[in-house]
Parts: C-alpha cells; structure tokens; sequence
C-alpha cells in the first residue's frame, strides 16, 4: 500500500534550491519572522488535526542521486537493492525500517 497524505501542514518557505550545491535564501531576519509565524499558526490550528495511523508492515523506499549510495546502503542485511539508485527495506517496526534504509 503506497500512503499518499493531504498535506494540511502549515509550511513557509525560506530557502529555493536552484541545484545540489546552490540556493537562494532569504535573510536570516526574514526567515525567523516567517517560521515563527509559521509555527504560531500551526499551534492555533493542532486541535483540526488527528493523529496518523498506519498499520505494519512498513515499507521504505530510498532513492539515492548516486549509484554508490545505494551500493553501500544494500550491504545492510534486511535491504534490498531495487535498481541501481534505489533501496527497498520492509519490517512490522517502522524505526527498525527507517534506521535499516539509513533515515535515522
């Protein structure tokens, strides 16, 4: 089952990437500004949310721009390479999924 979610969140944006290695940032005054207003908002707004629950088993799929990170990343016993970029991990615990594909 893939879990696609409404994103509801309350986001700001204070940073466009224009490439891995190159961005466009607003200044740090004017980010603060926005985050916190961005923050205050969402804490208004919690009681409009519900928690998410998804049941086992858990699925993480990891798509890496480089081919090694992969390659690296597959020697892990319980990864599964699925092409040359990208890496498949299944478990009922989710953290031992998300730290299995390197996300934590």
């Amino acid at each position: 089952m893939k879990l696609q979610l409404k994103r509801q969140e309350e986001t700001v944006t204070v940073k466009w990437s224009l490439g891995r290695t190159f961005a466009i940032s607003l200044s740090p005054k004017k980010a603060r500004r926005l985050i916190r207003d961005g923050a205050s908002k969402a804490v208004k707004s919690i009681s409009k949310f519900k928690p998410l629950r998804v049941e086992p088993p858990y699925e993480v799929v990891v798509e890496y721009l480089l081919a090694e990170s992969a390659e690296v990343r597959a020697k892990v016993k319980g990864v599964e390479k699925v092409d040359e970029r990208t890496i498949k991990v299944r478990s009922d615990d989710i953290m031992e999924a998300l730290t299995l594909a390197g996300m934590c």
